[in-house]
C-alpha cells in the first residue's frame, strides 16, 4: 500500500502485478470507489446536463449499472476519466473519479 491523494493505494498483490492483471482481464474486476472522489449528480441528471461534459448518454444508464466514462476539456479533448453509477429509485448519478483530481474535475463540472 502506498499514500495516494489522502488514500492507502495498493501497488503490489501478493502474486505480482502480471498474474493479477491475466487473471482479471478475461473476467470482470471490482473497483473499490472508496478511495476515489465521489460526487451526487441529479440536477444534472435531470436537465441532460452532464452531456456537455462526457460523450454518451449518462442520463440512459440504468438503475444499479455503472459505465466507464471520458471527461471532455473545451476542445473535446479527454481531460480526464470517471466511472459513474446510477442509483436504484432515485434520478441520481454517482460520479466517482480520480482522488488526485477530484477537486478540479469537479470545479469543471460546475462551471459547465
Amino acid at each position: 500500500m502506498v499514500p495516494f491523494a489522502g488514500y492507502d493505494m495498493p501497488v503490489q498483490y501478493p502474486t505480482g502485478i502480471l498474474k493479477e492483471h491475466l487473471h482479471t482481464a478475461p473476467r470482470a474486476g471490482f473497483v473499490r470507489h472508496l478511495a476515489y472522489g465521489q460526487a451526487f449528480l441529479s440536477a444534472a441528471i435531470r436537465r441532460g446536463r452532464l452531456e456537455r461534459v462526457t460523450p454518451g448518454r449518462s442520463a440512459g444508464l440504468k438503475e444499479g449499472c455503472s459505465a466507464y466514462g471520458l471527461l471532455l476539456n473545451d476542445e473535446g479533448g479527454i481531460k480526464d476519466d470517471f466511472m459513474t453509477t446510477r442509483l436504484r429509485a432515485r434520478p441520481a448519478l454517482i460520479w466517482s473519479s480520480n482522488a488526485a483530481t477530484k477537486e478540479a474535475d469537479f470545479a469543471y463540472i460546475a462551471e459547465r
